[in-house]
């Protein structure tokens, strides 16, 4: 499907200016066309204490009003434009995900094992289903249906309208992770460490894959991209691991080695005139396409994972199948020893990965090349030991630090004109940067929202701003 066809086809689901369900859509591309445009302004913030959202909670976006539940089993509805609260809805079991929003209703899975449907104007319940076991995953939402996998392994497909089950499939172990779909089938990670493709309108089993490597499906998802699932399983080594762990790598004051001899460009480590200067002249470069060495080093990585796939924590599977297509060039970087983040796409149709350079960073993968084609190097030093996620709004990419203004740099940056912008300050972090996945930025009704700890962030263009 081309760019304009998939915009299309977003569109014809969701209404512009909606985040609808947890990254956006069925495939979490963790993309919208909207585009909120600098300068940025702190539009308003709203504190849930005593209640706390979960870490991998996002902030849901429809018809104007934003949707957040707590794992106190309360829903929350705001205003998108105020802040103001319009409604809650509490006695719902134990929230552990993000809601999903279609037909007037907002969807919500409990750790009470029951799906709840809410009506999105006034938070009236209009259905409730119970099933086998509790749930820790966000709903999906597609062809009709609430799809969602619970915590005995059972995956659920239910009638948006009614409530009532269409069909359930049960695999040999606990789902933790949340679905996707394209418009044929819909695909999800067993705690069995392998990817279940399901019919979307029957739930017959289509495929399974081989035992992928790592030690947990849980917090994130898989993505659709261009005829793939790409999916990042919870590695069984910690974040950091090419820089200071690797059995094959030098010591962080060393050369920095990694899979199949990489190293980036900027060689001798630490630089004689100090890391400023070497960000300095590294910064400069980042604006074009990845430089032709970077290009080439990358073989050297595919062949590391072809050697040693045990090393592997970023899979790219067909759809058709489930059979691995090819070996991607990847680095763990950008996870506090939990999952990495799942690639977003941006407004050229490329994947937004974590990476390494001379710093910890984010590239552009190009899937088709299976190439990563250009390099975001943040404007200040970061580590790799740290938890971020990114998200899509047009020609913007936010990619935000979970405890925003720790460790890692929390910014939005301008593909079109390779710059960062400021993010403005709420004041708050999140203080819980360990072992689980955290939440990435949602765009929609002129807004951009985070949640922190427990505060929901919104922020906006600046009185002046175009």
């Amino acid at each position: 499907m081309g760019r304009a066809a998939l915009i299309a086809a977003l569109a014809a689901c969701c209404m512009a200016g909606d985040w609808p369900q947890h990254q956006h859509d069925a495939r979490r591309s963790g993309y919208t066309p909207d585009e909120i445009r600098p300068p940025y302004t702190l539009a308003w913030k709203r504190c849930f204490l005593p209640e706390r959202p979960a870490r991998r909670t996002q902030a849901i976006v429809y018809r104007s009003r934003v949707f957040v539940g707590t794992q106190q089993g309360v829903m929350h509805c705001f205003d998108a434009a105020t802040g103001k609260e319009l409604w809650t809805r509490d006695g719902l079991g134990s929230i552990q995900h993000s809601a999903g929003c279609a037909d007037g209703k907002v969807f919500v899975g409990s750790l009470d094992g029951r799906v709840y449907a809410l009506d999105a104007e006034t938070g009236t319940i209009a259905w409730r289903t119970s099933t086998s076991a509790g749930f820790t995953v966000a709903p999906l939402l597609a062809d009709g249906k609430v799809l969602m996998g619970n915590r005995r392994g059972s995956f659920y497909a239910l009638d948006q309208k009614t409530g009532k089950p269409v069909w359930t499939h049960t695999i040999d172990g606990p789902i933790f992770g949340t679905a996707c779909a394209d418009d044929r089938r819909v695909f999800f990670g067993g705690e069995d460490i392998r990817i279940y493709a399901l019919d979307l309108r029957s739930g017959k089993r289509l495929w399974a894959s081989d035992q992928l490597q790592g030690m947990s499906m849980k917090d994130y998802h898989p993505v659709v991209h261009k005829g793939f699932v790409v999916v990042r399983p919870m590695a069984h080594f910690q974040a950091d691991i090419y820089n200071k762990h690797s059995p094959y790598a030098g010591a962080f004051k060393t050369p920095a080695l990694h899979p199949g001899g990489w190293h980036p460009s900027w060689k001798g480590w630490p630089p004689p005139d100090g890391f400023p200067k070497l960000y300095a002249q590294a910064t400069e470069e980042r604006a074009g396409r990845m430089p032709p060495d970077l290009l080439k080093r990358q073989e050297a990585v595919i062949e590391h994972y072809t050697k040693h796939p045990e090393d592997q924590d970023l899979f790219v599977l067909r759809v058709e199948d489930g059979t691995i297509a090819f070996v991607a060039p990847h680095f763990r970087v950008n996870a506090m020893h939990g999952p990495v983040t799942p690639p977003v796409e941006d407004d050229d149709g490329l994947l937004i990965v974590p990476w390494v350079h001379v710093n910890n960073c984010w590239a552009r993968y190009d899937i088709v090349k299976n190439r990563l084609v250009e390099f975001i190097l943040p404007p200040t030093q970061t580590n790799a030991d740290e938890n971020l996620n990114a998200s899509c709004g047009g020609r913007y990419i936010y990619i935000f630090h979970c405890e925003e203004g720790n460790a890692n740099h929390t910014g939005i940056y301008d593909v079109k004109a390779k710059k960062w912008l400021p993010n403005p300050s709420p004041g708050v972090r999140w203080y819980d940067n360990l072992q689980s996945g955290a939440n990435p930025v949602s765009v929609g009704s002129g807004r951009y929202f985070h949640i922190l700890f427990y505060t929901l962030v919104a922020r906006g263009t600046a009185e002046g701003g175009k």
